[in-house]
């Protein structure tokens, strides 16, 4: 379920990213695409709206996971800190990487956020499996590693689709590290703390999301769009 949840996520932004770019392949601005993004999110935000509280089932007698959750938290935490500021520094910068590094027309840079969300929407829906194969841990690992390899990619690519090519990697390697962390935090707290771990580890984890693309730009400001992915390798 966590998987198949944010695959949904993945693909609904690389939806978005798709479409922004044909809008402004045809011409259109900020001032037409943001108030349309807006209504839609509206729209989306209304049939969230929970109408029902459900009662967090208490702890069984036989539960041996350790009184005070922070152990657990803590590492959830960075696990999820790296793999956001990979994640939303890559759907920020990859499209002006491809437009202003490489050369690419306008709205080609759509190429980059979409194939991150397709990419992460792929390898969330596999990610049950994956992970009952490798094991979570595990999975976690090599997704870092196949992460750090695609930062490097676009780091390096001398074309368009070469970087294209690397997000996608990024992508595949970022896909499972969220649900899987989370999954992992579950089963390692209490049943009656997971509520509280979850939540706290996505409040320090989800700051990665706003400071990635915050670093990666001060990064560019100072040495280029190079430099700042090749700083995701060294995050993850």
């Amino acid at each position: 379920l966590m998987n198949f949840n944010h695959a949904l996520f993945s693909f609904g932004f690389a939806g978005a990213a798709a479409l922004t770019g044909l809008a402004r392949r045809a011409g259109a601005g900020p001032e037409l695409i943001a108030p349309a993004l807006a209504g839609v999110l509206a729209v989306f935000a209304l049939l969230m709206i929970e109408r029902s509280r459900r009662p967090v089932p208490p702890a069984p007698a036989h539960d041996s996971a350790p009184a005070s959750p922070w152990r657990a938290i803590l590492p959830a935490a960075l696990i999820l800190f790296a793999a956001f500021v990979a994640e939303n520094a890559t759907e920020t910068w990859s499209a002006l990487h491809i437009e202003r590094t490489l050369g690419g027309p306008a709205g080609e840079g759509a190429f980059g956020p979409a194939m991150l969300g397709l990419t992460m929407g792929i390898g969330r829906l596999s990610g049950q499996m994956l992970a009952s194969r490798l094991g979570e841990a595990r999975l976690v690992a090599f997704s870092a590693a196949l992460g750090m390899a695609g930062a490097l990619v676009v780091a390096l690519a001398p074309v368009q689709w070469v970087a294209v090519l690397g997000v996608a990697l990024i992508g595949l390697g970022c896909a499972v590290v969220v649900p899987s962390a989370n999954s992992l935090l579950g089963r390692a707290v209490r049943a009656d703390q997971r509520a509280f771990a979850i939540s706290r580890a996505w409040l320090l984890g989800f700051t990665g999301f706003f400071i990635g693309p915050v670093a990666m730009g001060l990064i560019a400001q100072g040495a280029g769009l190079r430099w700042s992915f090749a700083a995701i390798v060294l995050v993850l």
